[in-house]
């Protein structure tokens, strides 16, 4: 088995009023551009949905190898205290932000590594989103796991595991009944 390896990345951005969330990932020859779907507006407080949460934090799983991660949660903070809590780096930044974490199996195949080293992966991504802007300002492929609730209130976005419990129960309810009719 191959080692794996961590990778952050860190970059600036900025902007104001409507704008669609555009990840810059570590997945190309250099930086690729992936479009996420987490639009907001200049409303007071500006702030990310659940839902659109959801849907970038699936499509950037899905661009680093994983397209069913098995679970997605998040945390609101500061950029800085986000990316403390992710991966211990030291960023500036006050602006409130998500730190959404992925649990799955993530590949970074397209990034340009030295000859016979193994492409960056891990079995958790984390993302800093800003809650302003809904930009991923910040993410990272690595193998431990981030103590989220050190932020505050964690939501589970997506739970592949209690899902299936859930669905399960739901058709033995349904089958129940039908046998009682």
């Amino acid at each position: 088995m191959l080692p794996s390896r961590s990778v952050r990345r860190a970059s600036a951005v900025g902007g104001a009023g409507a704008i669609a969330a555009t990840a810059l990932l570590i997945i190309g020859s250099g930086l690729s551009s992936a479009k996420g779907t987490a639009t907001v507006t200049n409303s007071q407080p500006p702030s990310i949905t659940a839902s659109q949460m959801l849907t970038l934090g699936q499509s950037v799983a899905s661009h680093v190898g994983d397209s069913s991660p098995t679970q997605i949660q998040d945390a609101e903070g500061s950029r800085a205290q986000a990316n403390l809590v992710a991966s211990g780096d030291i960023v500036a930044g006050d602006q409130p932000s998500y730190l959404i974490v992925e649990r799955g199996n993530f590949v970074a195949n397209n990034v340009p590594v030295p000859r016979g080293e193994p492409a960056p992966s891990g079995t958790v991504l984390t993302l800093v989103v800003d809650a302003t802007t809904g930009e991923i300002t910040d993410e990272g492929i690595q193998n431990n796991d981030p103590n989220l609730s050190s932020l505050g209130a964690v939501t589970t976005l997506l739970d592949a595991s209690t899902q299936g419990a859930s669905r399960r129960a739901g058709h033995a309810r349904r089958a129940a009944a039908r046998a009682h009719s």
